[in-house]
C-alpha cells in the first residue's frame, strides 16, 4: 500500500499514496489500545494530494515543500501590524526575530527586507544595551 510512517514525541503521521481504508486505522488504534494508548479521533485529518498539510506545526506544500504556516505569517503581521519597529522592546523583537527566522528557514524569501530591519534594531538595541551596562561599571 506505500505507507510512510513519521513520528514526532506523540504526533503520529502516517502518509500514503492513497486513500486510507477505515481498517487500517482500526488496526492501529486497537494496536496502540494494548499498549495503553489511544488516537484521538477528533484530530485525524485527512489530506489529499493537492491539499496543504499542517504536520507538527510545518506546512507542507502538494509538491511536498515545507512552508510557513498562515498562523505563523499571521502572527508576524500582526506583531507589525501599524507599529514602529524602534518603539519594540527588546523581548518583543527577540521574539519577532525568532518567528521570522521559523520562516526564513521554510521559506528563505518569505519577509526578506522585515528580517534586515529587525536585525539590524537588535543589533543597535543589544549595543546601547551593552554599553550602559559598561557606563555603569565605570562610575
Amino acid at each position: 500500500m506505500g505507507m510512510t510512517m513519521t513520528l514526532y514525541v506523540d504526533d503520529l503521521t502516517l502518509s500514503f499514496n492513497r486513500p486510507i481504508p477505515s481498517r487500517i486505522i482500526n488496526n492501529i488504534n486497537n494496536r496502540l489500545k494494548s499498549v495503553g494508548l489511544s488516537l484521538k479521533l477528533s484530530k485525524i485529518k485527512h489530506y489529499g494530494p493537492q491539499h496543504y498539510k499542517v504536520v507538527t506545526g510545518n506546512c507542507i506544500t502538494p509538491k511536498h515543500q515545507l512552508a510557513p504556516t498562515n498562523k505563523l505569517r499571521r502572527d508576524i503581521s500582526n506583531m507589525v501590524n501599524n507599529k514602529k519597529l524602534a518603539s519594540f522592546t527588546l523581548h518583543q523583537l527577540r521574539a519577532l526575530n525568532g518567528k521570522i527566522a521559523a520562516t526564513h528557514l521554510q521559506s528563505p524569501d518569505t519577509f526578506l527586507p522585515l528580517r534586515g530591519k529587525v536585525k539590524k534594531i537588535l543589533k543597535n538595541k543589544l549595543l546601547v544595551r551593552k554599553n550602559s551596562k559598561q557606563d555603569l561599571l565605570i562610575k
